[in-house]
C-alpha cells in the first residue's frame, strides 16, 4: 500500500543483506549454481520457469537478465520508489521493466498503485485535452519550437507561487517551470532570458492570446532575439496542445505530492523529474533522452546488476 513519500530509497548494500537473509533467494542461488534438482520446490517454481535468464551476482543477489531480482521484504519498498512520481500504472511497469523483477511484479505494481491514497485523492481535474485541429509541425530537433503558457492559479500555496509559467519542448517533450505572484509580461521574458541562457534561443515560441503574450514589450522581446512568435486562437486553445496535456499533468502530479505532505516548491520538482525521466506515450522515450542524450538517473537504477570486475 502507498500512502505516503518515499522515506527510505533501498541501496546495493540493502539488496545485498535482504538477499543473503531470503531464504528462496538462497535456494535459487544454489540452484544456479550447482545445477536443479529433478523436483522443483514449490517456492522456486515460478524462478524455474525463467532459469534460462537467471544467474547470481555479488555473491547473494539473483538477477534475471540485466534486472535484479528482488526479496520478498524489499519489493514493498521498490514499489514505492517506482511509483514516488505518483505515475500510472503503464508507467511504473515501464520504469521497473528493465530494472527489477519478481514473480508477480505486474499485479503487484497494479494493486499498489490503485490503492495509493495521494492517487485517489488528486484524480483528475477534467477531460484530457484534445489533440489540435491541424497537427503541429514536428521540429527537427530539441528546443527549436517551445510552446508557453500559464498554469494556475493554484489555491493554498504562497501568493508569489500561485501562477506557473510553463515552457514546453515539441521535440523532446521536456517541461521547464517557474513560479510567480502575477502573470506579466515581465515574469514571462524573465523566465525565458533564463532558458535562454541554458538551452539557448528556439526558433518559435508558441503562446495563446493572453494579454501578458501580446503586448509591445514581450513582442519587442522576441523580436529582438529573431524569435518567431506564432499565437493560438482563444476559441482553438488546443492548438497549443503539447503544453496544456502537460499542465493537466502537473496539476495532478502537484496535488498527489502536497497530499503526501510535500511543499509546493518540493512537489513541483519532484512532479518534474518523475515526468522529464518517465517514457512518453508519443515518442517512446523519455524527454531526458531526447534532450540530454542521457537519461536521468534515478535510485532503482543503482540496483542493477553490475558485471563482475575484470581480474
Amino acid at each position: 500500500m502507498l500512502h505516503g513519500p518515499l522515506r527510505e530509497v533501498v541501496s546495493l548494500q540493502d539488496l545485498q543483506l535482504a538477499s543473503a537473509q531470503d531464504s528462496v533467494l538462497s535456494q535459487l542461488c544454489t540452484c544456479i549454481r550447482e545445477g536443479w534438482p529433478r523436483t522443483v520446490p514449490k517456492d522456486l517454481v515460478p524462478f524455474h520457469r525463467v532459469k534460462d535468464e537467471l544467474s547470481c551476482w555479488n555473491e547473494v543477489c539473483v538477477a534475471r537478465g540485466l534486472r535484479a531480482v528482488i526479496p520478498g521484504s524489499l519489493q514493498p519498498r521498490i514499489l514505492a520508489m517506482a511509483h514516488e512520481g505518483h505515475l500510472g500504472i503503464v508507467k511504473v511497469k515501464q520504469r521497473c521493466r528493465d530494472r527489477v523483477w519478481w514473480p508477480g511484479i505486474d499485479r503487484d505494481i497494479e494493486f499498489a498503485v490503485k490503492d495509493c491514497s495521494a492517487c485517489l485523492v488528486s484524480g483528475k481535474t477534467g477531460p484530457p485535452t484534445p489533440p489540435p485541429l491541424q497537427p503541429v509541425q514536428w521540429p527537427a530537433g530539441p528546443w527549436q519550437h517551445v510552446q508557453l503558457d500559464i498554469c494556475g492559479p493554484f489555491q493554498g500555496v504562497p501568493y508569489h507561487q500561485r501562477f506557473l509559467v510553463v515552457a514546453y519542448d515539441l521535440y523532446s517533450k521536456w517541461p521547464e517551470i517557474s513560479s510567480t505572484g502575477s502573470v506579466t509580461s515581465q515574469a514571462a521574458m524573465e523566465f525565458l532570458d533564463c532558458l535562454f541562457s541554458r538551452w539557448g534561443l528556439p526558433n518559435t515560441i508558441t503562446t495563446d492570446k493572453g494579454p501578458q503574450f501580446t503586448s509591445m514589450d514581450f513582442q519587442t522581446f522576441l523580436g529582438d532575439r529573431g524569435i518567431r512568435h506564432t499565437r493560438t486562437a482563444f476559441y482553438h486553445p488546443e492548438a497549443n496542445g503539447g503544453v496544456e496535456r502537460f499542465n493537466q499533468t502537473l496539476k495532478n502530479g502537484v496535488r498527489a505530492h502536497l497530499a503526501d505532505g510535500l511543499a509546493f516548491s518540493s512537489a513541483l520538482q519532484r512532479t518534474l523529474l518523475h515526468y522529464r525521466s518517465s517514457l512518453h506515450s508519443t515518442t517512446g522515450v523519455s524527454p531526458a533522452l531526447l534532450m540530454l542524450g542521457r537519461e536521468l538517473q534515478l535510485p532503482l537504477d543503482r540496483l542493477r546488476p553490475q558485471p563482475p570486475p575484470l581480474t
